[in-house]
């Protein structure tokens, strides 16, 4: 994951942005860098109908895992809630959304967040977990 972000994710936004809407978010408390995330509109993404966004990556920094901020929140929950923020911030109200997610079956922390938040799971596929959360 830390290898995407470094690497990848800035090309990545600027490649797939006019298709996909592909957005990177970082959150911050204070100067410290929290989190990351990377969301973006699906293939399956209807204009006319429902909208369908992936969340594409996401973490939290090491030095943050499983900690508050200073405004109290949990660092997990302020990355997950700047990306429910901001595809609230991208379509109108009267549009359906939904985000989906694939985690690695192993990554239990990411699982429970997901879960904690009311993306739930949906199926498998392999060694993932999909999850499926209507957000508006």
């Amino acid at each position: 994951m830390q290898t995407y972000f470094r690497r990848d994710a800035i090309a990545s936004c600027n490649q797939h942005n006019v298709v996909y809407d592909q957005r990177l978010l970082l959150v911050l408390d204070g100067t410290d860098l929290v989190g990351a995330a990377v969301h973006a509109l699906t293939e399956a993404d209807d204009p006319a109908g429902f909208r369908e966004r992936a969340l594409v990556a996401y973490a939290v920094s090491v030095d943050h895992q499983g900690k508050s901020l200073s405004d109290g929140r949990r660092a997990s929950a302020a990355v997950l809630n700047a990306v429910f923020m901001d595809i609230a911030s991208r379509h109108g109200e009267e549009q359906v959304v939904f985000l989906h997610a694939s985690v690695h079956s192993a990554n239990e922390a990411s699982r429970t967040v997901l879960n904690r938040h009311g993306v739930q799971h949906n199926s498998t596929d392999g060694d993932y977990t999909l999850y499926t959360a209507r957000l508006c």
